[in-house]
């Protein structure tokens, strides 16, 4: 209605002939502001929660600054500037009290943080929710320590006057996604074929979140929330940034299912260990996060206009990164795309064509092409 009164206002400023030609145009810009905001609010607000989180604003600010240093590329300039600021303004020893709270290089270190935040009611209490039992991982739960750390540090690094400052930006942000929410669980939904009402009882809270390191993020789940926290996106808005954290969700679960099966095929996290990041030392560990990338590449190329190619480059860097099961995978989900069945029913078969000896030869064939054509590099550069 108010969007239709404004345009009416508009008309009648024309008929009537206005000579204020700036103020038309001005007048034209401001309705055409005014229908881009109402477009960013349309979405399910009983469903999705985009509003940045102080909770989480403030653990991850307290981690920046007490020993968590680790980045997969190149720190960004918000982080910089955050991590530089509260080093001028908190005392010297406060910061020597807490240096090293956090291990420096711990590449997952921020998910913990984050996750515990979640637990902790909003400042300035920060007291523990009751809710919080409900998450699955032992070490989110009732850390009365980290809840006075955290306090402590609410209050020395005055995080309300930062917070008033970084709060509209962070907020203008998470909006930018708030038209994808509805397809990205709709493409998840169709892809796996699950219920659809699997998501109904949760509510999806969504954080861009400028100071966890680059191409990274986080999910957490209680009994009435879903927490999915992401760095900075190179691309524009789309559904892609929920596919990976949402997926989580969905295929844990099945694989947690498959338990006795998969460990039969242990022996596979041995392949690429040294080039892992992380070290997956269990086959169900592997092939939760190995399964969840090779299906968001899948959803990127089914719904997203990726090329078949995009996606074999993406896979391709992902197995140079020591996540050896996704040639594989995606070999098998194609296969999957050509049944009816469900990915739940289908999981067993997926398991049951895990050849270890041919994971181990392709991984060694691998490696041998990248030391071959790293040797020619070197040749050709001598001349």
């Amino acid at each position: 209605m108010r969007e239709t009164l404004l345009f009416c206002g508009l008309i009648f400023c024309l008929c009537i002939g206005c000579s204020n030609q700036s103020q038309t145009k001005g007048k034209k810009q401001n309705l055409q502001e005014s229908l881009i905001n109402s477009r960013k609010l349309l979405y399910d607000t009983a469903r999705f929660d985009l509003n940045p989180d102080i909770r989480l604003f403030t653990a991850i600010a307290f981690a920046n600054i007490s020993g968590y240093d680790h980045e997969n590329t190149v720190m960004s300039s918000e982080r910089l500037k955050m991590r530089n600021y509260l080093d001028s303004i908190l005392p010297k020893d406060y910061k020597e009290k807490i240096a090293g709270t956090f291990k420096a290089l711990d590449p997952t270190i921020f998910a913990t943080v984050g996750s515990k935040a979640f637990n902790l009611s909003l400042p300035p209490g920060f007291n523990w929710l009751p809710d919080s039992a409900s998450l699955t991982t032992p070490e989110f739960r009732k850390d009365e320590k980290f809840a006075v750390l955290l306090k402590e540090f609410y209050l020395n690094a005055d995080i309300p006057s930062l917070w008033n400052k970084y709060y509209p930006k962070l907020k203008k942000t998470n909006y930018e996604y708030a038209p994808y929410f509805d397809n990205a669980i709709k493409d998840i939904i169709v892809f796996c074929r699950i219920n659809e009402s699997c998501f109904d009882s949760v509510k999806f809270h969504f954080n861009v979140c400028p100071f966890i390191q680059n191409e990274s993020g986080f999910t957490c789940k209680s009994k009435n929330d879903i927490y999915i926290i992401v760095s900075p996106r190179k691309t524009l808005p789309g559904p892609d940034a929920f596919y990976h954290e949402a997926l989580h969700h969905i295929i844990n679960p099945m694989v947690e299912k498959n338990r006795l099966l998969l460990h039969k095929y242990n022996q596979i996290t041995s392949v690429g260990m040294e080039s892992r990041v992380i070290v997956f030392n269990y086959i169900d560990d592997l092939l939760c996060e190995s399964m969840v990338r090779t299906i968001d590449y899948h959803l990127r190329e089914k719904f997203y206009s990726w090329s078949k190619e995009e996606t074999l480059e993406k896979i391709n860097n992902q197995y140079r990164s020591g996540l050896i099961l996704m040639p594989f995978l995606y070999e098998k989900l194609l296969d999957y795309n050509e049944n009816s069945v469900s990915l739940e029913e289908y999981l067993p078969v997926i398991i049951n064509q895990i050849d270890i000896e041919k994971e181990k030869k392709r991984w060694n064939s691998f490696i041998k092409a990248i030391s071959i054509n790293a040797n020619i590099k070197v040749s050709a550069s001598r001349f």
